[in-house]
């Protein structure tokens, strides 16, 4: 196949996995539910003639590559100016924006600001309940 046919290909996986937004927004009713997670991960096996490990595969790659772009895009260096930030020249990159609150990671917070005071182990403490035998 092709480069462009392949990319014809992805640019379609793309588009029907983002019609099933159970598998990729969070605050959707059914995004919790297994069932029919698999049975949409199942429909697009059908549409593109994969089994459901190669679609899980397919999906998990272009998130992983899209995340990756993603962070090039935010990071801004410092000291350089606006024209200077990175653009993907990815041709997916566009085409996966819709996940792109899914896969921002969130802010961290220290939970001592919550009331709750991290816990942490000393060296002196016995710590061998951490070994699997």
């Amino acid at each position: 196949m092709a480069e462009s046919e392949d990319q014809n290909q992805t640019s379609r996986f793309i588009e029907e996995y983002r019609s099933f937004p159970l598998l990729w927004d969070a605050n959707h009713k059914w995004y919790t539910n297994k069932i029919k997670r698999n049975d949409a991960i199942v429909a697009i096996g059908t549409t593109f003639n994969m089994d459901v490990a190669a679609v899980k595969s397919k999906i998990k790659s272009l998130r992983s590559y899209f995340s990756k772009e993603r962070q090039k895009v935010l990071k801004k260096k410092s000291g350089s100016g606006t024209e200077e930030n990175y653009s993907s020249s990815w041709f997916a990159y566009n085409s996966l924006l819709f996940i792109s609150d899914s896969t921002t990671p969130r802010e961290t917070r220290d939970s001592e600001e919550d009331g709750n005071p991290t816990t942490s182990i000393s060296n002196n403490e016995n710590v061998s309940y951490f070994i699997f035998k």
